[in-house]
């Protein structure tokens, strides 16, 4: 039987959805503001941070408040590892 794990389930969760995967894909390359990481989709920037705290939530990104910054240098290492 296999073990269930909250954690694991809100990673894939938050990757189930195209635009997460895109961010965190673009996060992977380097850090950027919510206003960056929102101008290539047709959303408003309290979407993209919706999206942002789900990705935060699961641990996949970290925000920094000043300036508000989203940075994965974990994942970054292993995406290009």
């Amino acid at each position: 039987m296999l073990n269930y794990s909250p954690s694991l389930d809100g990673v894939f969760h938050s990757l189930a959805d195209p635009t997460r995967r895109e961010i965190v894909e673009r996060l992977t390359r380097k850090s950027a503001s919510v206003k960056e990481l929102a101008e290539p989709f047709d959303m408003s920037l309290p979407a993209v941070m919706l999206h942002l705290k789900i990705l935060e939530a699961s641990g996949i990104v970290t925000m920094s408040p000043k300036p508000l910054k989203c940075i994965n240098n974990d994942l970054a290492n292993m995406y290009h590892s």
